[in-house]
């Protein structure tokens, strides 16, 4: 112990001696702290100032809106709470809020009355049936997100499926439970993958927005709320309807959610689908990744094995790109949020400018045809916008399977008319 002391207390006099009559070696250490403080000095300057506008970006939001106590949240309109959302998924966390949408409809697919209906309607007999139905889910979808509650933009969505699911609920083949289940895990999921993956969680004002705004959803479709604990006495703001919904659907799905063929063949159609772009050979390792990502009791319900436990690096991935995000990226600005549709000057109907799997209703503009993208489609033999796919675009009174093209207008007048008149950008509590 002595002899490592006195070995470390003389260790300065040994430089000093190492470097006595050596100049261009203590010049050149000299110069290297120099340069590596050059370097290291402004990175860390760099990353504070992301850290900063990051957190500056998430007050600026909380002081943009008068809701800043739990009282308050009781009078947050869908206007207010479709706004905050749509900041949040299109500006704060557009990869991880849009994946957990995309993970919350397939989560519904273990539910086995679900497939059940997908597969006996057909709709996921063919991978163009499959892909067809995924972009038409996406149009629904990111109607609602994308315009204001009260607009006639978003209640056409809300009409046209309305009038999709009506004959099924006619028939007894949709049930309310089914549909609280979906409402359930399309508000719920974006909060767990963002609380999971991304470099911050969704504070108090944001998860009632997210509450508020999906249950605004919910009576658009008349769906009932009559199995929570809190529809007789009325529910207080989104948060608290949020968090009885949580509990209801964890119940739910530990009821429902069981291992299903039916379950198994909708997930395989729609594994194909998210690993559409990938070659053939790394299918199986994108269902993996799928697996890995998924919940226990999920991945059971669809009777996929277990992944290898190496497949679980994918977490760390993430982490590791949270942590990018979180100090070396700035956040997005206003100028670049991310889209996902805009309206065709020609023909008037609504066109994507993203697609995952088949190029449904995309323009086939130049750069869509013969962009990087595009090159890297053709090489790998997939189709590219244009015929077969209608690149005029779509309107929303038509959207969903063929044999309901241009069927159900009045249906369609008839809801669009109640949803209007009722006011949709207001508090959906100060209504009960």
């Amino acid at each position: 112990g002595s002899s490592n002391f006195r070995f470390i207390s003389s260790f300065p006099a040994t430089i000093t001696w190492a470097l006595e009559g050596r100049p261009h070696l203590s010049s050149s250490l000299s110069m290297a702290n120099v340069s590596i403080g050059a370097v290291l000095l402004p990175l860390a300057g760099y990353m504070l100032l992301c850290r900063f506008l990051r957190n500056l970006r998430e007050t600026v939001m909380y002081y943009q809106y008068p809701y800043k106590t739990r009282e308050s949240y009781a009078k947050m309109t869908s206007h207010d709470a479709w706004a905050i959302q749509r900041d949040v998924l299109t500006l704060e966390f557009p990869f991880i809020g849009g994946k957990g949408l995309q993970y919350a409809l397939f989560k519904t697919y273990g539910i086995s009355t679900i497939s059940e209906l997908l597969i006996e309607t057909g709709q996921l007999s063919t991978p163009q049936k499959a892909a067809k139905r995924y972009a038409d889910t996406g149009c629904i979808f990111t109607e609602w997100l994308d315009n204001a509650p009260e607009s006639e933009r978003a209640n056409a969505a809300y009409a046209r499926l309305n009038f999709l699911h009506s004959h099924y609920q006619k028939a007894g083949k949709i049930s309310n439970d089914d549909m609280l289940c979906t409402l359930a895990v399309l508000a719920l999921e974006p909060k767990r993958w963002i609380e999971q993956y991304e470099w911050r969680n969704l504070n108090d004002m944001e998860l009632c927005a997210f509450g508020t705004f999906w249950k605004s959803a919910g009576e658009a479709m008349d769906i009932s709320y009559e199995c929570l604990p809190s529809y007789k006495s009325g529910f207080t703001d989104g948060l608290q309807w949020l968090d009885e919904l949580a509990v209801w659907v964890e119940a739910y799905e530990s009821q429902y959610m069981l291992p299903d063929t039916n379950c198994n063949l909708v997930a395989n159609h729609t594994t194909d689908l998210l690993n559409y772009t990938l070659p053939k050979s790394f299918h199986d390792a994108g269902k993996k990744c799928i697996t890995v990502l998924s919940d226990e009791r999920l991945r059971k319900a669809m009777m996929y094995p277990r992944a290898a436990s190496y497949y679980k690096t994918i977490s760390s991935i993430f982490t590791i790109r949270k942590n990018i995000v979180k100090y070396c990226m700035p956040p997005r600005p206003a100028f670049l949020r991310y889209t996902f549709k805009q309206t065709n000057s020609k023909t008037g109907r609504i066109n994507f400018t993203r697609f995952d799997a088949e190029p449904w209703y995309v323009e086939p503009t130049f750069l869509n045809c013969w962009g990087p993208a595009a090159w890297i489609r053709r090489l790998q033999g997939l189709p590219l916008p244009g015929e077969g796919f209608q690149p005029e675009g779509y309107v929303t009174r038509d959207v969903g399977p063929e044999r309901w093209v241009s069927k159900g207008g009045v249906e369609f007048e008839a809801s669009m008319a109640r949803l209007m008149a009722e006011e949709r950008g207001g508090c959906p509590f100060a209504r009960l």
